[in-house]
Parts: C-alpha cells; sequence; structure tokens
C-alpha cells in the first residue's frame, strides 16, 4: 500500500511539473499574461525539479503556506548520496574502458584516424563530465546549509516587494527556467528509452556489459531483465546530473541576482519618488550578495564555469572538424551541447550580471541627486558595496563576462582547430 501511495504521489508530481512547464511557456508566448506573472512558479518549479534525486538533506515542503524548505530523513539522503558516488565512478569507468578498448579495428589511413579521434574525444569528454560531478556532488553535500538561504530568501524578497507590481516579468529567465524545466523533464527519458532500444551505444552504462555488439545500432544480445536495470540506472544519473546543473547549478546562481534586481529597481522608485529611507533596503541586497558569494566560493565556481566551457570547447571542436564521421545520435548530441552552451554564455552570463549593473546604476543615480542627498543618505551610501558575484582569477560577473568568455571559447576552438 505504501509503495501504491509512493508512486501515485511521484506521478502526480511529474504531471504537475508539466503543467508548471506549460504555464511557463504559456507565459512566454503571450504578453497579457507576461504582463501580470511573476518568477516565483516558475523558478520554484526547476529548483523542485533539481531536489527531486538529490542527495541534498531537504526538500520543498508543498504543504506550507509560505516557500520553505522541510529536512529529508538522513538515511535517505545518504542513500542518494552513496548513489550519485557509485554512479559517476561508473561512468568514469566506461571512460577509462574505452581508452583501452577504442583503438581496436581502426585503420591507420585518413578516414581510420579520423575515427579514432572522435572515439577519444567521447572517451574524453565522458570521463571528464563524470569527475566534474563527482567533484561538485562532494561540495554541494559539504556546502548543503550554506545552499538553503538561496532556495528561499529570493522567492520572498520578490513577493514582498513586487505585490501589486506589474509588467517586471522578462522573457530572459523565463526562457532559461523553460529551457532548463523541459531539459529535465525530457532528457532522462530520453536515455531510458536509448538503453532499451540501443543498448550498444557507447555512452550508456549497458555497454559495458556485452561484447555482443557489431554495430552501435544493434540491439545487443542482452536479456531484457538487464537492459530494464541499466536504462533505469541511465535515468537516475541524468536526473540527478541535470538537477546539479541546471536545476540548482545555474538557476540558484541567477534567480537571487534577479530577485536583488527586482529590490534595487523598488529603491530606484522611491529615490525618483524623493524617498531616501529606501536606501535601508539596499542592505537586504547585501545579505543575499553574500550569501551568494559564500555559497559558490571557490572552488566551487570555478568547477561549474569549467565543466561547462571544456563541454562547450569539446561539443564546437567535434561538431566542426569532425561532423562528417560522426555517427547520428553522437553528432545530435554534440550538437545540442554546443547551441545550449552558447546560449548559456550569451543569456545565462547577462542575466549574472543584471544585479551588478543595476547596482551600479542606483550609485550614478544618487550622484544626480540634488547636492547627493542629505548627511545621512551620503553616510549611508558609502557603506554600501554593489552587488558582485564573483567568479575566477578574483573577477566578477559584469556586462562585458559573456563577450569575454566567448572570446576563450572561441580562442580555444581555433587553437585546436590547427593544432
Amino acid at each position: 500500500m505504501a509503495v501504491t501511495d509512493w508512486l501515485i504521489s511521484h506521478i502526480k508530481s511529474w504531471v504537475g511539473d508539466w503543467v508548471y512547464f506549460t504555464k511557463t511557456l504559456y507565459i512566454i508566448f503571450h504578453k497579457d499574461a507576461r504582463h501580470s506573472a511573476t518568477y516565483i512558479d516558475a523558478c520554484r518549479t526547476s529548483y523542485r525539479l533539481g531536489l527531486t534525486c538529490s542527495f541534498l538533506p531537504f526538500r520543498y515542503d508543498e504543504n506550507a503556506k509560505t516557500i520553505s524548505l522541510k529536512p529529508l530523513p538522513k538515511w535517505l539522503s545518504n542513500l542518494h548520496f552513496i548513489l550519485q558516488l557509485i554512479i559517476c565512478v561508473l561512468h568514469i569507468w566506461i571512460g577509462i574502458n574505452w581508452k583501452y578498448t577504442i583503438g581496436k579495428g581502426v585503420g591507420l589511413d585518413a578516414a581510420g584516424k579520423k575515427e579514432l579521434t572522435w572515439k577519444k574525444i567521447v572517451q574524453f569528454y565522458y570521463d571528464t563530465l563524470s569527475g566534474y560531478t563527482l567533484m561538485i556532488v562532494i561540495f554541494y553535500r559539504m556546502r548543503a546549509t550554506r545552499m538553503k538561504p538561496l532556495l528561499t530568501f529570493p522567492f520572498h524578497m520578490e513577493s514582498k516587494w513586487c505585490q501589486g507590481r506589474v509588467g517586471y516579468v522578462k522573457n530572459l529567465l523565463l526562457g532559461l527556467t523553460a529551457c532548463a524545466s523541459g531539459t529535465c523533464l525530457l532528457l532522462p527519458f530520453i536515455y531510458l528509452a536509448a538503453s532499451i532500444l540501443k543498448p550498444c551505444l557507447p555512452f550508456l552504462s549497458v555497454s559495458l556489459v556485452t561484447t555482443s555488439c557489431p554495430s552501435w545500432r544493434s540491439p545487443g544480445k542482452v536479456n531484457l531483465g538487464l537492459k530494464i536495470f541499466f536504462a533505469l540506472v541511465e535515468y537516475y544519473y541524468w536526473i540527478f546530473i541535470l538537477g546539479i546543473y541546471l536545476g540548482i547549478g545555474w538557476i540558484a546562481l541567477v534567480y537571487p541576482g534577479i530577485a536583488a534586481k527586482l529590490r534595487i529597481d523598488a529603491i530606484m522608485s522611491e529615490f525618483k519618488a524623493g524617498i531616501e529611507k529606501g536606501v535601508v533596503g539596499f542592505r537586504e541586497v547585501q545579505v543575499l550578495h553574500i550569501l551568494t558569494n559564500i555559497f559558490w566560493k571557490f572552488p566551487l565556481m570555478q568547477l561549474l564555469l569549467g565543466a561547462w566551457l571544456v563541454c562547450e570547447v569539446i561539443a564546437l571542436y567535434t561538431v566542426v572538424r569532425l561532423g562528417g564521421t560522426l555517427p547520428q545520435e553522437i553528432f545530435i548530441y554534440f550538437s545540442l551541447i554546443g547551441i545550449d552552451g552558447a546560449a548559456l554564455i550569451h543569456v545565462h552570463f547577462k542575466l549574472l550580471a543584471t544585479p551588478c549593473i543595476a547596482s551600479f546604476q542606483m550609485f550614478e543615480y544618487r550622484k544626480r541627486m540634488p547636492k547627493g542627498g542629505s548627511r545621512w543618505f551620503r553616510r549611508v551610501i558609502k557603506s554600501c558595496k554593489p552587488y558582485q558575484l564573483s567568479m575566477a582569477d578574483g573577477r566578477f560577473f559584469d556586462k562585458t563576462t559573456a563577450l569575454v568568455i566567448w572570446q576563450f571559447v572561441i580562442d580555444r576552438l581555433v587553437m585546436c582547430l590547427i593544432m
């Protein structure tokens, strides 16, 4: 009976996630609906998807009147943590296994060398992705308590300071959350189906237990029970890996900054109305700024940025240089990674810089006020620092970051192409 109730609750939750995903798409494509919408439902859905199979010791409390977290049983969070460490090691093993098998049967002609090249690239890609994920999983677990405010405080800030306000919702963040939610909902099922229908594909864990694979399109001589088991393994793997990189890793970076920007907009409105006391509200922005930087401090931000930049360079190089020799499945896979990576850099990094730009604009507006404001106001504003999300090398995200990072990716791509 308990198993039946658990299954029914998960089906209802899955259907509910699709409903919220559909609502987000509706808001994106209908200006009137977007005019009176908020970010809360869409971002909360992305967070909840990220916590579905998470090893973090909390979940969203769906029954609470306000947005809050409830503790997850310690044994269950520990079980998820151990399983996810094991499954990362399993996928590293896939890459190591390829390292000693990919060269077999490959000739020394030009076509053979290209085939060997892309196989080595794929092997390196899966080893790298799983290795990065393994380290990020460990740091997420170590900093779980520092993550809690990032999953609740921004929602309360938006609901408090945007009550009755309309027209502030923009398509950039909605599009990002829709992309993250859609990927988290679809991709695990694609891997589940591929594990059953095409178990000989080398990026699936079932390929480790069969040697009867004359081609990737072969169904393989693997019994149905083993196919289903490894299909569930792949489903679980992609549920948690997408939750790490999309549901929590990136949305938890962007939405706190958007909430800070909304608070700064409210302060600016008070400034324009001649209300100097509004500057006290910037303390909330500073608190959110501190909480965000404490959680994403070295080396977590560097690991997350490094993982995505390595994936983007590899994907672009593979598609540009080896597109004609890649199997269809691998070509589609790397093409999607390349498109997602470009969107990430040009959209996501732009959103990360939004609160920094808004806070500097607020300071510039203060200089244009008559006599710079009262003495009390000038003393308070001097004690305020702009919202600056730190990244590698002591720099922070500003309006030029996206272009600088994209230039870095292109430079590495060109360097790989001429080697």
